[in-house]
């Protein structure tokens, strides 16, 4: 009897993710046809279907960026392309239609402030696996040169190596604190989007926000994402709030 059911469980199980499997496939099938015949709307229901059924992926998120993009809402599709980059990485194709949906929005060199700045928030927004192999080329480096120093008694070269070690260390132990999916970044989706000093939307604005524009992700609550803008800090409505 208990071989029965347990057969029965597994014969359910399997038939399924044959069906979600089938789904999926569909799913595909319907969104590659209708983006290829110009109905982009079309096509962008049937990836997002695709991705309530599959979950994350990157290759999905691209693809919807592509049909943000054709349907004209490019603040959108700088968003899709910001996830789809977590997850491709430098991907030719995600990076050059990242930079068009940019030049769309007129975003380009007009959220540079300085070098630093710049730097400091790249910095930020690295994730755990670049901070894993930057942490451990330091480390590598740093202790090769600082064995080659110490036996030829370079002073300087071995404080220098001891330095670089000492941060490949930071950035390893930074690697394991990090969260793999966590939210690095926001994209502003709506044009006039209000930046709040609270998640109140009775209070009066800090200031408007234009859409496409980056923000770096403090924190949420029901409702309500809280970001950094430049030296700003406020409350935006979720549903303008692109989280990647």
């Amino acid at each position: 009897m208990i071989r029965k059911v347990a057969y029965l469980i597994c014969l359910l199980a399997a038939m399924s993710l044959a069906g979600a499997t089938a789904r999926a496939q569909g799913y595909a099938e319907e969104a590659e046809a209708a983006y290829r015949a110009g109905d982009y709307a079309k096509a962008k229901a049937a990836w997002t279907a695709l991705l309530a059924e599959r979950g994350e992926d990157a290759r999905i998120e691209f693809d919807l960026g592509n049909c943000e993009y054709r349907l004209g809402d490019h603040a959108r599709a700088l968003w899709r392309f910001e996830r789809a980059k977590r997850g491709l990485g430098a991907d030719e194709r995600v990076l050059f239609n990242l930079a068009l949906a940019e030049r769309a929005l007129g975003l380009q060199g007009s959220q540079n402030t300085s070098f630093f700045a710049d730097l400091r928030a790249r910095f930020r927004n690295l994730d755990a696996a670049s901070w894993f192999w930057l942490g451990l080329s330091l480390e590598v480096a740093g202790l090769l040169v600082l064995a080659l120093a110490l036996r030829k008694r370079w002073r300087g070269v071995a404080f220098a190596a001891s330095l670089c070690a000492v941060l490949g260390a930071f950035a390893l132990a930074r690697a394991a604190t990090i969260e793999p999916d966590r939210v690095i970044g926001v994209v502003i989706l709506e044009d006039g989007t209000a930046l709040r000093a609270e998640p109140r939307s009775e209070l009066a604005p800090l200031m408007k926000l234009s859409a496409g524009v980056r923000a770096t992700y403090l924190a949420s609550s029901p409702g309500w994402v809280r970001v950094r803008i430049q030296d700003r800090e406020g409350w935006v409505e979720r549903r303008a709030a692109g989280e990647y």
